[in-house]
């Protein structure tokens, strides 16, 4: 009984819980922590999730902010002679916390992150009053004239650790930022 219990051979009633009493509110109590913990692991997860993403947009943003503030004939937003575009891949070194070159790394700890910067240039032919997007036959190969390249268009990408298959499938977090810079 909840409240009351007896010593053999004495009258008087102690206050208190029976061993079964406890017993079942510890079952109960265990059934409610094993119903309420997977809420706990998944705000856990969801929370480290959003804190790489916050991460890894303004790692992208901080880039793309860098090369807008460039005069749109520098050297780092040059593509070259011959080529269609500038396509630079960086990998972000935990040791040396700073980018570095994918060719480069020799770093043995995995990066945390991985950037790819692309640029294509175009005149203003390439867009149309409704149509805002460009086509692959409308860029301007490296080596054209400076006085033809009136836009580029710079897209960067970056995405946690390095490129692999997990990234293109969505395993990882990965934000990508499409500016256009003109003359």
């Amino acid at each position: 009984m909840i409240g009351a219990r007896t010593h053999s051979g004495c009258s008087e009633w102690e206050p208190g819980f029976s061993l079964l009493e406890v017993l079942i509110a510890m079952g109960l109590t265990g059934l409610l922590l094993v119903g309420v913990l997977p809420l706990f692991t998944k705000s856990m997860t969801n929370n480290a999730e959003g804190n790489q993403l916050t991460e890894v947009t303004n790692r992208a943003r901080l880039r793309v902010e860098e090369l807008m503030a460039l005069p749109i004939d520098a050297e780092e937003i040059t593509v070259p002679a011959g080529e269609l575009e500038l396509v630079t891949t960086e990998l972000f070194s935990p040791s040396e916390e700073r980018w570095i070159e994918e060719s480069l790394y020799a770093d043995s700890a995995e990066p945390h992150f991985t950037r790819t910067i692309r640029v294509r240039q175009f005149n203003m032919s390439a867009l149309g009053p409704t149509d805002l997007e460009f086509e692959d036959d409308e860029v301007l190969p490296g080596g054209t004239p400076a006085s033809e390249v009136e836009i580029k268009e710079i897209l960067v990408r970056v995405n946690g650790g390095r490129p692999s298959l997990l990234n293109i499938m969505g395993g990882r977090k990965a934000v990508t930022l499409r500016v256009l810079k003109s003359v």
